[in-house]
């Protein structure tokens, strides 16, 4: 019964990559690619967060600010809910820039689900690595969030103990944020070939990005340099990953294309590329 939903569960991802890869468009996945991708991602995500949660706590009375970065000291003991709450909110809208992009395109004319698909896929692997990579440095401890250098600023004690306190380098909300403010950056031209302001595009994606980096210093659960390091991580991932996806030469026409169905014991997968595009 397991083998039989896995193997409906290859063939089902593979139909959709091979949808991908029978039209044209300025992006390719493959099966081999993806699962590689995500297998990884989630493998590493996984392992962050047992890290994550077998750290050692860290007391407030222990710390001195003097032992942090001089540009790092003055948001030390900061706290404030309000500004994380809308930090929460504001990933989501600017991660998923060109999500909502690909639902707006479809509401607009009878257009193919495949962009929204093919985006979602991708950044999803994305998002895998990107979250894998912030747990698992977090793991190393290199410094605790700046709420916990203070007792008395409204936080509470379960808080401040809480294994993921001790971690703060670095900001995955800020890698979050630049990671989807980029892909939409680098992505959106490709997919609407008339369009003529990248730059301003850039410019106001990364905007938006620092806004979210700018809450999570201001509500105390990060300092500076950790939203600078996850804004560098998320704006490499979010570019890398498109850039990884982007069709060029011969293969922006014609490419590989995959299917697979169920067989006794296991899944056939086809791997199919036309001549012309040898």
């Amino acid at each position: 019964m397991k083998s039989g939903k896995i193997a409906t569960a290859v063939c089902l991802f593979s139909t959709i990559l091979s949808a991908f890869a029978q039209e044209k468009d300025p992006l390719k996945t493959s099966w081999s690619t993806e699962t590689a991708l995500l297998a990884t991602g989630i493998s590493a995500q996984i392992l962050g967060q047992y890290r994550l949660k077998q750290m050692a706590t860290v007391r407030s009375i222990d710390l001195q600010k003097s032992d942090l970065p001089p540009w790092d000291r003055f948001a030390a003991g900061w706290y404030n809910p309000a500004a994380s709450t809308t930090s929460d909110v504001l990933v989501f809208v600017v991660g998923g820039a060109m999500i909502y992009s690909d639902l707006w395109d479809k509401t607009q004319a009878d257009a193919s689900w495949k962009p929204l698909l093919e985006d979602g896929l991708i950044l999803g692997e994305a998002f895998a690595w990107s979250s894998a990579l912030n747990l698992n440095v977090r793991a190393f401890r290199i410094h605790p969030r700046p709420f916990v250098y203070d007792t008395t600023n409204g936080s509470s004690a379960s808080e401040r103990n809480a294994p993921e306190a001790a971690g703060s380098f670095y900001s995955g909300h800020a890698s979050e944020a630049f990671l989807g403010a980029a892909y939409f950056a680098t992505v959106y031209p490709l997919r609407h070939p008339e369009f003529k302001h990248t730059g301003w595009l850039w410019a106001g994606a990364m905007t938006a990005a620092s806004g979210v980096a700018t809450l999570r210093v201001v509500s105390g659960k990060h300092f500076p340099s950790d939203v600078i390091a996850g804004a560098a991580v998320g704006t490499a991932l979010g570019w890398g990953f498109a850039t990884l996806h982007q069709r060029y030469g011969k293969d922006s026409e014609t490419g590989w294309q995959f299917n697979a169905w169920p067989q006794v014991g296991g899944v056939a997968i086809q791997a199919v590329k036309p001549l012309a595009a040898w």
